[in-house]
């Protein structure tokens, strides 16, 4: 932001004026921030997205993890981690990480009722897209996808058959990616084809469906994504497809990795998800330690 922006933040929070104060892990530990924090009135620290916090995490981010800082610099302050995918030991793991380790733990249900899950092997994924979205012509839907370069491909082949749909990824410029999402979330078009770059901050009710065209790298990652879809609580429906060529895409990626270990013990979970012969909802609530039978 802009020194003017960053001279009205301030003065709003020396009058007392500021409610609440949004900031990235790495601007709370650049130089003389929590010295300045210290000498102000807090009520509470909310740590989002805490399983970046945790090695066992689906996002680990080694910035998260000196935030364990903050109980000892406002130790008179309450503080808070929240997060929307974390299984037992990322649970665990959290409290550890962030040095409260008798933090009590409030968990509601993993159950989302609204949404039916499916997988298929990925043969014809093009083609079976298409038949999918024939079924569904003018609902809201997001493709996710592990490439940039396949999220343009599976655009224009929806655009080529009718569809009103447009691609999405990092690699775009800004302006494109923002009017992109302002259309979806405008109803202007119905389809978004897209890497993981989106869905950070979609709250769309009314996305009926979502597809994955690869296989996710991780549960964590699967859960939150279908979560995009029934936000409304209406019946919304998840569509996975997998193959071996994901799997050792998704090896590749790890293999790069500072937490390699733990990365390829999930992607097994995944794939195992994916390929599952029982109740695929009975095994994601599982794997997030709420059994059921």
């Amino acid at each position: 932001i802009s020194l003017e922006e960053k001279q009205a933040i301030n003065e709003e929070i020396e009058s007392g004026t500021l409610k609440l104060l949004y900031v990235s892990p790495e601007k709370l530990l650049s130089p003389n921030f929590i010295i300045y924090l210290n000498n102000r009135p807090i009520s509470l620290i909310a740590i989002d997205e805490a399983h970046c916090v945790s090695v066992w995490g689906n996002d680990f981010r080694p910035d998260y993890v000196a935030l364990k800082i903050l109980k000892s610099s406002f130790p008179n302050t309450p503080l808070v981690a929240l997060t929307a995918t974390a299984d037992a030991s990322t649970q665990e793991d959290i409290k550890k990480q962030l040095q409260f380790p008798d933090a009590k733990t409030f968990i509601s249900s993993f159950e989302r009722d609204n949404i039916t899950v499916e997988s298929r092997p990925g043969q014809q994924r093009i083609q079976q897209i298409i038949n999918w979205v024939h079924q569904r012509k003018g609902q809201a839907g997001i493709v996710y996808c592990l490439s940039r370069k396949s999220t343009e491909s599976v655009a224009d082949k929806l655009k080529s058959q009718g569809f009103k749909a447009a691609n999405y990824h990092a690699g775009m410029d800004s302006a494109d990616r923002d009017k992109v999402q302002k259309d979806f979330t405008d109803d202007r078009i119905d389809i978004v084809c897209a890497t993981i770059a989106f869905g950070m901050g979609i709250d769309k009710p009314n996305v009926r469906w979502v597809i994955h065209f690869n296989m996710p790298k991780n549960m964590e990652s699967y859960y939150q994504e279908i979560g995009r879809g029934g936000r409304d609580s209406l019946p919304a429906q998840a569509l996975l497809f997998y193959s071996f060529a994901d799997v050792a895409q998704l090896r590749r990626f790890i293999n790069t990795s500072e937490n390699a270990d733990v990365e390829y013990a999930k992607l097994e979970r995944m794939q195992q998800f994916a390929e599952a012969l029982s109740c695929r909802r009975i095994a994601l609530l599982n794997y997030f330690g709420e059994h059921m039978t």
